[in-house]
């Protein structure tokens, strides 16, 4: 039993090493979480967010929605749509009845400040895409 307990032990420790090894390496986007950290509601009784989300690793290949979009998710007053192969006017239609939501459960939770929403629609292939014509 010892061998076992001593190979085990050995085990951890190496896992313990490659982790630490390998979480150093990764850079953190600090652009972004600077911004998500300022978006995230402080409450000393509630806890809004977690390292997991608070942070975002650096890429060199993968950009950050910050990069992509010039803001982050969350940003009050932003509202981004990732559309691929849906009409052009039922991504409007979406738009309007989520900004028509969030415009009415604003109004009913605050009365001192005007909200304005932009929509700005992100295509993944460039834009909507082009109707085949039926023959």
């Amino acid at each position: 039993m010892p061998i076992i307990k001593l190979s085990t032990s050995l085990a951890l420790l190496a896992c313990a090493v490659f982790a630490t090894r390998s979480s150093a390496q990764q850079s953190i986007d600090s652009a972004y979480s600077r911004q998500i950290t300022e978006l995230t509601p402080t409450d000393s009784r509630w806890k809004f967010s977690t390292e997991l989300v608070s942070s975002l690793p650096a890429s060199l290949t993968v950009p950050t929605p910050l990069k992509v979009l010039g803001y982050v998710p969350g940003t009050l007053g932003r509202l981004s749509y990732v559309a691929d192969i849906e009409d052009a006017g039922l991504v409007q239609r979406r738009l309007e009845a989520i900004k028509r939501q969030l415009m009415k459960a604003w109004d009913a939770a605050s009365d001192k400040y005007v909200l304005t929403i932009e929509p700005e629609v992100f295509w993944r292939r460039g834009a909507p895409p082009k109707r085949l014509e039926s023959r």
